[in-house]
């Protein structure tokens, strides 16, 4: 099965702005590679190297990055210039960035505020944001692959390693989309869970601290019991929010809380891939009626967040996979980014499931 997801990321490799010749060029490797698996795993019957994998991810994420020098994506844009505004005493909340789209004025920065100091070094040191996600991306990579039994280390490497190339990795790159980013918090809280809840719950709340949507998760997470232990290390990165709040409160509210309604034109929501849009593009549904779908597919989806919720014997990681992925699916405002992250949760439930020790595993999420 790895093979095959591994053949669907190297055919769909890339981004959208890539120069065309040295994308087909990261494409042919990126087969090379796969053929070369394929031969030592199935006809010299060895297992792949760690450093195989390193070595070929890395490549092809820098790969990635070098020959998309300039693309045409709101997210770079906003990511790389959020901090530095911060930095000159501006508020990224209220203020103005670079146009991208002719159509669209760049004033408005949808993230929650741990972004912006999260990003703040990657684009001191690189001048660019999309190295944040080649880097975490990596070491989600190698955190979730240390966590693995000793036993099952050379044949959960593959698996492990769709980490890095699930089909379209390097589009999420290329596009500086925070997906992975949010990953990796995950995994390096359930890391550091068998050393401390204190640090478990610390780097977990940073887990929340990217985009709004992520709190839907947070009754799945948070013992109950640990909330009057543990609340000081659960509750600390959400204080950012307070100074960015007072800084001006209308300009927060509009960016964070009301800057993807249906009717703002930020991103392209008709093209959305939801039920709402699929809905009313195919019955071609007038404005008017639009507020009826939208508010239709938010009662399925409270009922499905309800029963999810309460639903026994199933793990938090596949409750966390059934949310995300309603949570969008029902919204008026999904795209492939949004999905990516749901697969990234799937890799990681099956990677706990086969090939991380039952001790470790009673305690994961």
């Amino acid at each position: 099965m790895s093979i095959l997801i591994l053949l669907y990321s190297a055919y769909y490799y890339g981004g959208l702005y890539q120069i065309p010749y040295l994308k087909t060029i990261g494409q042919l490797i990126f087969f090379i590679m796969i053929i070369y698996i394929v031969i030592k795993k199935y006809i010299f019957n060895k297992y792949i190297s760690l450093s195989f994998i390193v070595f070929f991810y890395l490549f092809l994420a820098f790969w990635t990055i070098s020959t998309s020098p300039h693309p045409h994506v709101d997210t770079i844009i906003v990511l790389k210039e959020a901090p530095f505004k911060f930095l000159q005493g501006i508020n990224p909340y209220n203020t103005t960035y670079t146009r991208v789209y002719s159509n669209i004025l760049p004033n408005y920065y949808n993230y929650l505020p741990f972004s912006i100091l999260f990003f703040l070094p990657f684009d001191l040191l690189f001048q660019d944001p999309r190295y944040a996600l080649l880097i975490t991306n990596f070491l989600s990579f190698l955190l979730l692959f240390k966590m693995v039994q000793n036993t099952y280390k050379k044949r959960a490497l593959l698996p492990v390693s769709l980490i890095l190339f699930l089909p379209g990795s390097f589009y999420m790159i290329e596009h500086a989309y925070l997906d992975q980013v949010v990953f990796f918090f995950f995994i390096l809280s359930i890391f550091c869970l068998k050393k401390s809840y204190k640090t478990f719950y610390l780097i977990l709340s940073l887990f929340f601290s990217f985009k709004q949507n992520l709190i839907l998760l947070f009754p799945y997470f948070i013992n109950i019991k640990h909330i009057k232990k543990y609340y000081f290390y659960i509750l600390s990165p959400f204080v950012l929010i307070f100074p960015f709040l007072f800084w001006n409160p209308s300009a927060f509210i509009k960016n964070v809380v009301s800057s993807l309604k249906p009717e703002q034109i930020t991103s392209p929501i008709n093209s959305s891939l939801t039920v709402p849009t699929f809905i009313i593009n195919s019955l071609q549904i007038t404005w008017n009626i639009k507020p009826n779908v939208y508010m239709t597919c938010f009662f399925i989806f409270v009922l499905l967040y309800i029963y999810v919720l309460f639903k026994k014997n199933v793990s938090i990681s596949q409750k966390t996979i059934l949310i995300i992925f309603i949570s969008y699916f029902f919204s008026y405002h999904a795209f492939f980014n949004s999905y990516f992250l749901v697969g990234l949760f799937i890799v990681y439930d099956f990677i706990k499931t086969e090939f991380i020790p039952s001790e470790l595993k009673k305690q994961l999420p």
